[in-house]
């Protein structure tokens, strides 16, 4: 009766064995994908990238010359884009909202803040640089792929280029400056000259920006006899110094020195080598 029952005996235990090993090897598979998942997360664009910052890149456009892009990406998630469609006006449009990350990590979805379910594009982040992504989540290829790539900037990049208006003068006194004033004072900061108007007289000079510094220096103007001189020999003193730079949103611009503070707005954006 033993010897009918060691058979059996066998086959169970070689049942358990290979069951037992099954299960770890499970058990192992599991552990192995769970090691790579977080592998991925922790080396995911989201996790491994300072991705938070200001982007910019002039996308290809079928009725306009090019899409000037200023694309904003908050550490809460947030958002904010500028679009100027060169060769349609120099109107700016602005669109604000917050985006998600898809499973992986490594990309981005805009959403519309007026509608939550309405996705407005997509990005691939990658070290410094978005890839602009089509309906699908998918790299744009081909000739033009080059061209749908936003580079991030520094913080003071986002001075160059750009046509500055004050906005207020908080000197001696607070000069406040509207729109609809007939000659406000503007700015122009190029790749290393800087130019602009005090509403009468013109002036021009040179730069040089050292991290959150931004020394203006040489500068000089023309000699218009106008109503305005006193205020604008007041500005040109101010301006031809040492300033910190405040730069908010990167079309508020606050230049703090030892004599006070200007605020100029941006009423443009060109990302040069484009007319």
């Amino acid at each position: 009766m033993k010897l009918k029952l060691l058979p059996f005996l066998i086959i169970s235990l070689s049942l358990i064995l290979v069951s037992c090993n099954a299960e770890e090897e499970l058990l192992e598979d599991k552990t192995q994908d769970f090691d790579e998942r977080a592998w991925q997360r922790e080396h995911s664009s989201r996790n491994a990238l300072d991705w938070s910052g200001i982007y910019v890149g002039s996308l290809p456009c079928a009725n306009c010359s090019s899409i000037n892009m200023e694309l904003h990406l908050n550490d809460d998630e947030t958002y904010i884009k500028r679009t100027l469609y060169l060769g349609k006006g120099s109107l700016i449009f602005e669109e604000t909202g917050f985006f998600s990350w898809d499973k992986n990590g490594n990309s981005v979805t805009l959403f519309n803040s007026e509608s939550l379910e309405s996705e407005i594009e997509k990005f691939q982040v990658g070290e410094n640089q978005l890839f602009y992504l089509d309906k699908e989540g998918n790299r744009i290829e081909g000739d033009l792929a080059d061209s749908y790539i936003l580079k991030k900037v520094e913080k003071t990049t986002g001075l160059r280029n750009k046509h500055w208006q004050l906005k207020e003068a908080n000197l001696l006194k607070v000069i406040s400056f509207s729109d609809d004033l007939p000659n406000v004072p503007v700015m122009n900061i190029g790749e290393d000259n800087i130019l602009g108007s005090f509403g009468c007289n013109r002036y021009f000079g040179s730069f040089e920006i050292q991290e959150d510094s931004l020394l203006i220096k040489n500068l000089a103007t023309t000699l218009m006899l106008c109503q305005e001189d006193s205020l604008e020999q007041v500005l040109v003193k101010h301006l031809n110094r040492n300033h910190l730079i405040e730069l908010q949103n990167a079309d508020t611009l606050n230049l703090y020195s030892d004599n006070g503070k200007m605020q100029f707005v941006a009423t443009y954006l060109d990302f040069g080598g484009n007319d």
